[in-house]
């Protein structure tokens, strides 16, 4: 959207608005799940406790090329629409939201896992720990697939990838965040309405690892490759018969790559 359009809704919005009733974020793909994570929580009388812990030092100020503002600030908008609240130092979180983020460093990646792993361990009797949601937004360097697909094969060798409350890492900073928040709240709420299902939240699990890692860093650039070798430069729209052909050869390449996960 263009910076003055945004500024004028702005203006409006603090005119007109309540400032509970409005919010004007970077992102509309996963606007449906935020508005029914705050549903979520609103019925199980929850205000979640959201803390956000970075992949490494600045990692908050990282801005994603498709969006208005840092990531931070796009988090910040993210939780308040989910009707989550930022926890405050000196209190337990309900999520520990995990962002990694591009030019994390190997130590910095040791620490980061070890924190989710941390997170991801059963309770001690009577007490607590916080969800684990992992927002992975190291697509924001682009065509590094080995580094998009570092943090999955880590949590996979932790042995924790089935573990966690939720994971993303898909398109944008808000897209990403948009998606795992709400699937961690829904957890949350679900577990203190009696309604989680734990079937459910590991199938939507295991389909973005395979969608949003498997499929993006791995099958689709060589599902690409072939297409330009073929002659395919324009990928958007696919004949029937190539179309076909395609569709076949990301079955044969998904099923295998998705096991791993």
């Amino acid at each position: 959207m263009h910076l003055r359009d945004l500024a004028a809704l702005r203006r409006f919005a603090a005119t007109w608005v309540p400032p509970e009733r409005a919010s004007i974020e970077p992102g509309a793909d996963e606007l449906a799940l935020v508005l029914e994570a705050a549903a979520f929580a609103r019925a199980a009388r929850v205000v979640p406790a959201v803390r956000v812990v970075y992949s490494r030092p600045g990692g908050a100020t990282v801005n994603d090329p498709l969006e208005f503002a840092p990531i931070a600030v796009t988090i910040g908008d993210i939780v308040r629409s989910c009707g989550a609240r930022a926890a405050r130092s000196d209190e337990a979180a309900d999520i520990d939201l995990f962002v990694r983020v591009p030019a994390t460093s190997a130590a910095d990646e040791r620490r980061f896992v070890a924190s989710i792993v941390d997170d991801a361990q059963p309770p001690a009797p009577g007490a607590a720990r916080p969800l684990a949601a992992i927002a992975d937004l190291t697509f924001l360097a682009t065509d590094d697939y080995l580094q998009q697909r570092q943090l999955t094969l880590d949590l996979i060798g932790a042995k924790v990838a089935a573990d966690v409350a939720a994971f993303a890492s898909w398109n944008t900073v808000a897209n990403t965040v948009g998606t795992t928040l709400p699937q961690a709240i829904a957890v949350l709420a679900g577990r203190r309405l009696g309604t989680y299902d734990p079937r459910a939240e590991h199938t939507f699990t295991l389909m973005r690892y395979v969608d949003d890692v498997a499929f993006h860093t791995a099958v689709r650039p060589e599902l690409n490759a072939d297409l330009a070798a073929a002659g395919t430069t324009d990928h958007t729209y696919l004949d029937d018969e190539t179309a076909r052909r395609v569709a076949s050869q990301n079955r044969a390449l998904l099923w295998p790559a998705g096991s791993t996960c």
